[in-house]
């Protein structure tokens, strides 16, 4: 493909007449946002669509890591699945809360999300930290708590959560025992530890290594 970019496996919508989903990106130069305008498909994407496990075989072979977006759950968990019996390492960027989303973050190994997303689940969980005084946090320890909640309720297999914060930059929260497939983070030394006290994650740091 083109800038080599590899586009023989693109899915293509059988139904006759139905036009390609598309999204416009404005992006602020100052304020650091973008806005994105979608259209969605008329039809939600079906697993018919995409064939049978002979055609997911297909779609994932010499693949090193399976992406989503939190769109089309109903298929993508049907190819995490299949990802996740081949040993392929799962990333998933929740945007915002989708039909069946919760479904899919349990089965990822990476997780990528903003900073509302983060807030808002704990917030609706209603359960951040035993020992965390929101009362008296700072934002910083806030965010991290937040990111905590959401590690420990609704990411039963990741080994690493990343929460973007816009001009802010990221903040990363790493397992202190990252499987295989998070190992090229730590190599690349953007995640350090955080401190929990509870479950697989162990306290080891007071805050979440800024990626710039």
């Amino acid at each position: 493909g083109r800038e080599g970019v590899c586009c023989s496996r693109i899915v293509r919508s059988r139904a006759e007449g139905s036009p390609s989903a598309f999204t416009y990106i404005i992006v602020d130069a100052q304020t650091k946002t973008r806005t994105c305008i979608h259209t969605p498909l008329q039809e939600p994407f079906a697993m018919a669509e995409l064939g049978d496990a002979a055609a997911v075989e297909a779609l994932l072979e010499g693949a090193q890591l399976c992406y989503f977006d939190g769109r089309h759950t109903e298929v993508a968990l049907e190819v995490a699945a299949a990802a996740r019996e081949r040993g392929i390492p799962i990333l998933v960027d929740a945007e915002k809360p989708r039909p069946l989303l919760n479904e899919l973050l349990a089965a990822a190994d990476i997780v990528v999300t903003s900073e509302n997303f983060a807030a808002e689940t704990c917030a609706e969980d209603q359960a951040p930290p035993a020992d965390f005084d929101r009362d008296s946090a700072s934002d910083s320890e806030d965010l991290v708590a937040s990111m905590v909640a959401l590690a420990q309720r609704r990411l039963p297999r990741a080994k690493l959560l990343v929460v973007t914060r816009g001009a802010k930059g990221s903040v990363a929260l790493a397992s202190p025992h990252p499987s295989a497939s998070a190992g090229p983070a730590e190599e690349l030394g953007l995640v350090r530890d955080l401190a929990l006290a509870r479950g697989d994650w162990e306290k080891e740091e007071d805050e979440a290594k800024r990626i710039i």
